[in-house]
């Protein structure tokens, strides 16, 4: 069910809010804690990374002026890199752990998203100093990195202001917030209290998913689970009252992820954070909460989502140049797969309240990311590979950027919820800073889209918080590659129950 947009009741109906200030009286900030932390967590795998021989295939520089010279005064060094898919994809999670070391020090947004970046620089540059300088390294553990981890911090925040075991159990899954705020104990009972979210809306199901494609036989039906989880960091929202005000902090956040198992692994995992932050909150509720709520932000978002390997190389076992190109004259098998940062984008939420409640979300973003060329296989049963963009010959994939444009509709009614979301992303490559660009003979520009669609329909079972949903869903995917161009329809359905809370 991922893309699935949600809707939940306005909760916590209070006093009429007039006054749009918020409680400003925060623990101090913990810089040199945040370094401490940060420093702890880096310099092990930094010893790790010196002492051992990993990653024997990315050494192109050695410790000598004028290797060194190019990596820090020019930008010959300033590369994509050669990495595998899944290896340069959990630079994300690099990225939000090292976030957590400042967030969770009581710093803002901001500064955590430059004490991201200064802490991926210096591993760039000095930690890696045999290697080129990443530019996709940069852009997913800083951009990816600082969204994921935004949407971390005020998920496991949540938990750590609840009350009951459960929540406090859950709150151990951010270890640097925990342990800091109880560090914090005193500052924390001085400061003004926590203010509640507006609204959240957590969600974990379990059922079956069938998939029906229009270029590969056969179809499948698969178990299926997942979760997602929305918070509204806006005190305010769904309370009686009119509030036009300025939020220079997070409006919202979002995790999601979906996984499709079977016998052999997994046929497909999905995985999102998004957050809006720096924008303005309207809001017009009568005393019976009639009326609407709405936000206008920036946002930025990461989305992953890969299909099960088509060929043992369609994952990370193949070492640029140390291991030989897989079966050069044989065409390729790739699956699907992509890791997209959405970078910045405006984001329009809106909500309406009344007999039928109604939320409409508007999307768009310019993006990086890798992306699978999905006309790679059918060119490749025709056309030599050799001397192509390095990734995409040992492992399918291309760096790209384009547009993402996203809307969904949710219209709810007591216990009846319908659903709709459309979702379309556009990747151009980017052509010149391959690794090994002098080397390559045929480096062909690349063009992929893939627009998604989701129909759902949730009936919640009264005085339960179960769930019973089912949803069409579908994926027009297509590809070109010089005059090769591909396309596919993936038809999906999916059945089951939804814990809601």
């Amino acid at each position: 069910m991922p893309d699935r947009p949600s809707l939940g009741p306005a909760r916590n109906f209070g006093p009429e809010v007039t006054d749009s200030s918020v409680p400003q009286n925060r623990p101090p900030k913990e810089w040199g804690r945040a370094g401490l932390e940060l420093a702890v967590t880096v310099v092990p795998l930094q010893i790790a990374y010196w002492s051992q021989d990993q990653f024997l295939e990315d050494r192109d520089y050695k410790w000598r002026w004028d290797d060194q010279f190019t990596r820090f005064l020019t930008l010959k060094a300033t590369r994509f890199d050669s990495n595998a898919f899944v290896v340069n994809s959990k630079h994300v999670v690099s990225g939000g752990v090292r976030y957590q070391c400042f967030r969770a020090n009581n710093l803002t947004l901001g500064e955590s998203f430059l004490g991201n970046l200064a802490a991926d620089l210096y591993w760039e540059y000095i930690v890696e100093w045999r290697e080129v300088v990443s530019i996709n390294d940069h852009i997913l553990s800083v951009v990816g990195g600082t969204s994921v981890g935004e949407a971390f911090y005020q998920l496991t925040k949540y938990f750590c202001e609840q009350d009951g075991l459960l929540y406090r159990i859950l709150g151990f899954l951010n270890p640097y917030l925990k342990i800091n705020r109880a560090l914090d104990r005193k500052s924390l009972r001085s400061a003004s209290p926590a203010s509640p979210p507006g609204w959240h809306d957590f969600n974990f199901w379990l059922g079956a998913r069938s998939f029906r494609s229009s270029s590969r036989p056969g179809n499948g039906v698969y178990p299926n689970l997942g979760g997602r989880t929305q918070i509204t960091h806006l005190p305010e929202y769904g309370r009686p009252g009119r509030i036009d005000r300025r939020v220079t902090d997070t409006l919202f956040s979002e995790l999601s992820f979906d996984l499709t198992p079977r016998e052999e692994g997994l046929e497909e995992i999905d995985f999102a954070g998004r957050i809006v932050a720096f924008g303005r909150f309207k809001q017009d509720l009568d005393a019976r909460g009639r009326g609407f709520s709405s936000f206008f932000g920036i946002g930025s978002a990461f989305s992953f989502s890969q299909k099960r390997e088509g060929a043992f190389y369609d994952s990370e076992e193949v070492r640029v140049k140390l291991d030989p190109v897989p079966e050069p004259k044989e065409p390729r098998k790739f699956r699907d797969k992509l890791s997209l940062v959405h970078l910045f984008g405006p984001v329009f939420d809106y909500t309406r309240f009344g007999d039928f409640k109604l939320r409409f979300v508007q999307e768009a973003y310019l993006d990086f990311g890798m992306i699978n060329a999905f006309a790679l296989n059918r060119y490749s049963e025709d056309h030599p590979i050799l001397g192509t963009k390095t990734t995409l010959l040992y492992y399918g994939y291309y760096y790209g950027m384009g547009p993402t444009i996203a809307s969904s509709l949710t219209v709810g009614r007591r216990s009846l919820e319908v659903a709709a979301a459309l979702k379309y992303h556009l990747s151009y490559s980017l052509q010149g800073r391959d690794r090994f660009q002098d080397e390559l003979t045929d480096d062909f520009p690349i063009r992929d889209s893939r627009l998604f669609w989701s129909l759902g329909l949730g009936y919640r079972i009264p005085r339960s918080p179960i769930e019973i949903r089912a949803s069409y869903e579908g994926i027009d995917r297509r590809g070109k590659i010089k005059s090769v161009t591909v396309k596919d329809v993936e038809i999906r359905f999916f059945a089951g129950l939804n814990y809601k809370f």
